[in-house]
């Protein structure tokens, strides 16, 4: 048997104990944040890969988005989302010259946007999409410790908090699984969960 010093046993006592705090720096609110966006994002993908692509052009009327552009649509405005709270998103995505930070930046994404949602037309580029973007959202609602919940953080013009943004882009996903449902259910695809 290997005997210590006491100092070393405080200081192993120690640190496993701040280990143990860091491992309880969430909220079971939080948990249930996170339960509330991986499901509807997990049905927005099942539902994405159970449309065939025939029908990914389908919309209910000329003024609404087709399905192809739903899918996108709150795919890439979860970069958007995910800007707010200065997480990384695929470069690739948006021009190089995007302004470098702010309200200029966020805007010029959401300008951007809308172009995605007329170019990702086709039935794989949507599916690998949104599977990157839901996964890279999921990430910091997964991550993100209780104290920094209240970090300011600005949705546009408006203030607002990383737990604020947290809530946004779970609030998002959630109106468009509600429009994909329906969009589904008019060509025919009965939701897979529902099965």
């Amino acid at each position: 048997m290997i005997r210590l010093p006491t100092s070393h046993l405080f200081a192993l006592l120690a640190l496993g104990l701040g280990a143990m705090a860091f491992g309880q720096q969430r909220t079971a609110m939080q948990d249930d944040l996170l339960r509330e966006y991986s499901v509807p994002m997990q049905r927005v993908l099942d539902l994405a890969k159970a449309i065939p692509a025939d029908k990914y052009s389908w919309r209910p009327d000329p003024g609404a988005r087709s399905i192809s552009e739903v899918i996108v649509h709150v795919s890439v405005n979860t970069y958007v989302l995910l800007e707010m709270i200065h997480k990384p998103f695929p470069a690739e995505l948006y021009q190089a010259n995007l302004p470098p930070s702010g309200l200029a930046r966020q805007q010029a994404m959401f300008g951007h946007n809308p172009t995605h949602e007329k170019n990702v037309t086709a039935k794989d580029e949507v599916v690998a999409l949104a599977a990157k973007a839901f996964a890279a959202g999921e990430a910091p609602l997964r991550e993100t410790p209780a104290d920094q919940l209240s970090t300011e953080a600005f949705f546009l013009k408006r203030r607002s908090t990383v737990g604020g943004i947290h809530l946004r882009m779970m609030a998002h996903l959630h109106e468009h699984l509600g429009q994909l449902i329906a969009y589904a259910r008019s060509v025919g695809v009965v939701p897979p969960w529902s099965q």
